[in-house]
């Protein structure tokens, strides 16, 4: 997943964590999501990869609680 990302494979990257539906993988593609300002893409990983707190707090942080 990192090495994915590091050599930006991103979409392929994305697909492997959907696909496997590896709670890490998708903690590690939300993190890069959240770096790159991709906030709905890192809530949408963040819950997937079982880190709702880490969902709730962009939401809020992004108004995407409204």
């Amino acid at each position: 997943m990192r090495l994915l990302c590091s050599i930006g494979e991103v979409p392929n990257a994305s697909k492997l964590a959907l696909n496997t539906n590896d709670p890490q993988a998708c903690f590690h593609l939300a993190r890069y999501y959240e770096n790159e300002n991709n906030m709905g893409e890192a809530i949408l990983y963040y819950s997937k990869s079982q880190r709702l707190h880490h969902a709730i707090r962009l939401a809020k942080e992004h108004g995407f609680d409204q």
